[in-house]
């Protein structure tokens, strides 16, 4: 798990830190032992700030289409009904 997989799960100033760590420069398509991406982890956790800023400043086709070990993308990851907002985002 990288700093950027941490901001996108962090409920408390999460957005920031990821905002410092995208401008940075670092990858945000980096994947960590699951195949999760920060988009997965900002999706699971209802981080739709830290979504935003991905797909902000990421190429938004690979940002959004990545899946993980057990084949989820984002869109996958929302369907738990709690987080409409992000549904919308994708």
């Amino acid at each position: 798990m990288t700093p950027l997989h941490m901001a996108a799960a962090a409920q408390s100033s999460g957005d920031m830190a990821a905002q410092a760590l995208v401008d940075a420069g670092v990858d945000i398509l980096c994947a960590d032992a699951a195949g999760n991406t920060p988009a997965h982890i900002a999706c699971q956790q209802g981080r739709e700030e830290v979504l935003a800023i991905l797909l902000a400043k990421g190429p938004a086709g690979p940002v959004v289409r990545a899946s993980n070990h057990l084949a989820e993308v984002r869109g996958d990851m929302t369907r738990g009904g709690r987080l409409g907002k992000i549904c919308s985002i994708l």
